[in-house]
């Protein structure tokens, strides 16, 4: 029985302090993952700027050909294929009531997971009490 309570401690250690990280990491997630989507637009429309400029007729053609398949491979199931949810953030950054929901179900998730953590505790608390030997 030691081992049983033992154990559920554990689970609701674990369960509160991943329910405190969930939203801190997935907002992370997205904000590295839309610096990184912002920088890779950069480049290509630096070397789409850089080819106009050169006035070369098949660079230019190259790398707005290159800039179009980049922007659409992600909505077609290419490699870098998004999810509904993190479309907005990549691209253009998403409307604020859209990061505010977001926002809103990270925190919803970190608080399930909090008092799914605080229910284990409890629980092995009492079976400690009843069940241990003192």
């Amino acid at each position: 029985m030691e081992i049983v309570v033992t154990a559920l401690y554990v689970l609701a250690l674990l369960s509160s302090l991943s329910g405190a990280v969930v939203p801190w990491w997935r907002a992370r997630k997205h904000r590295l993952k839309g610096e990184r989507a912002h920088a890779a637009k950069k480049l290509l429309d630096d070397a789409l700027a850089d080819a106009e400029a050169s006035g070369d007729a098949e660079a230019y053609t190259a790398a707005s050909t290159a800039r179009v398949h980049a922007m659409r491979a992600p909505f077609e199931g290419g490699p870098g294929t998004l999810s509904t949810w993190t479309e907005p953030i990549l691209f253009g950054g998403g409307t604020e009531a859209s990061r505010a929901a977001a926002a809103e179900r990270d925190r919803r998730v970190g608080l399930g997971l909090i008092a799914a953590g605080v229910v284990f505790g409890s629980i092995a608390s009492i079976l400690s009490v009843w069940f241990l030997p003192a």
